[in-house]
């Protein structure tokens, strides 16, 4: 189907070729003419006026349609990369949500992230990044499916809005919003003490 720009760019393309053409046929006539150079004339106007315009017009057609193919192509790899991750997400949020059905895990869950927020506030920053990072290495597993699903996640929300939605509720029916937040404030302390270690390096 074509768009509104390339409808609108083949009738100028036309007028612009229909205009001169009629406004040379009313001046000067058209026909099976008798003489050589009424003939020659003719052919002098459309091979020097109409010949070049339908030319450009031509190029410009084909650069529409080249444009349309760019958009249409970038669309499908769009398309193609929003349902792999899709797909990815679909299958890791009822392994997180089992995983948040583990009494000890989601305990720790929050426990870890009240003594974090204990420690911190009292200064004792070395303790609280301890302590976040040993409860990361227990369940090594379960971080790793989260941060599969984050960074899926993001790159969903960039380009395919509607798909990020949908997810989104699916994956609060699955998981308690109360689990994901805590989840998500332990891993972004996780993340931030790994890159303070980076810069140490």
């Amino acid at each position: 189907m074509m768009s509104k720009l390339t409808v609108l760019a083949i009738f100028c393309c036309l007028a612009l070729v229909f205009v001169p053409t009629g406004l040379y046929t009313y001046k000067f006539g058209i026909g099976l003419w008798n003489s050589h150079e009424d003939w020659a004339r003719m052919g002098g106007f459309f091979g020097g006026v109409v010949g070049p315009l339908i030319t450009g017009f031509s190029l410009i057609f084909l650069g529409l349609q080249l444009k349309e193919q760019l958009v249409q192509r970038k669309m499908e790899l769009i398309d193609k990369k929003s349902s792999h991750y899709e797909k990815d997400i679909s299958a890791l949020i009822p392994k997180l949500a089992l995983s948040l059905e583990n009494v000890k895990f989601k305990g720790g869950l929050k426990f870890t992230n009240l003594k974090y927020e204990i420690h911190e506030k009292a200064g004792e920053c070395e303790k609280a990044n301890q302590l976040v990072e040993e409860f990361v290495e227990s369940f090594f597993q379960i971080f790793n499916i989260w941060a599969s699903i984050d960074n899926n996640y993001r790159e969903l929300a960039r380009i395919d809005y509607q798909r990020y939605r949908a997810l989104t509720f699916y994956i609060l029916i699955e998981c308690e919003l109360e689990d994901l937040y805590h989840l998500n404030l332990l891993t972004n302390r996780f993340e931030k003490i790994e890159e303070v270690l980076c810069t140490q390096l």
